[in-house]
């Protein structure tokens, strides 16, 4: 599954050789055992033998997490290995690994849902942006970090009126 603002590309011809896809935004995989199966994301390649996982790769901020079976997820100096409810990242110039509570939280968009603890609140908004498709305008800055989690609503406005009240920030669609 692809989230919003998200693409990947392969090479059809070259495909029964390589198993190999090329992701740009956020993507969710479940990878039968088999052959293997790598995702790249820039320097950042996925390597899996029968597993799902879930890969963020967006301005400037790449993470993996392991749901099932095992992942190995490398750049170009180094390696982790991940199993379930493990998390790769790159945090000041090093890709680390660590164990999170719940993996599935990582997926959370596949249901419409939003999941925000301790995220700047411009990046709150860049994300429902991108589940919209839309630009918006606040009435004041983003200088705060938000914590919450509400369901994808029809209407934007509705998603906003959630997000901004307790900063008293209102949103213009453009």
């Amino acid at each position: 599954d692809l989230n919003a603002e998200s693409e990947i590309s392969y090479k059809p011809l070259w495909w029964h050789i390589s198993r190999d896809v090329e992701l740009k935004g956020e993507a969710y995989f479940e990878v039968e055992k088999g052959s293997t199966f790598d995702v790249r994301s820039g320097e950042y390649t996925v390597s899996v033998l029968g597993t799902s996982f879930n890969i963020f790769s967006r301005d400037g901020k790449y993470n993996v997490t392991c749901l099932t079976g095992k992942v190995n997820v490398s750049d170009k100096l180094e390696s982790v290995i991940l199993t379930p409810n493990m998390q790769a990242l790159w945090n000041d110039g090093k890709l680390i690994s660590k164990d999170i509570d719940d993996a599935k939280e990582s997926i959370n968009w596949k249901q419409g849902k939003f999941v925000f603890v301790g995220v700047p609140l411009y990046e709150v908004i860049q994300e429902i942006e991108r589940q919209y498709d839309i630009e918006v305008l606040p009435n004041s800055n983003l200088d705060y970090l938000y914590s919450g989690n509400f369901t994808k609503a029809k209407n934007p406005d509705d998603v906003f009126k959630i997000v901004g009240k307790p900063f008293g920030i209102e949103f213009k669609i453009k």
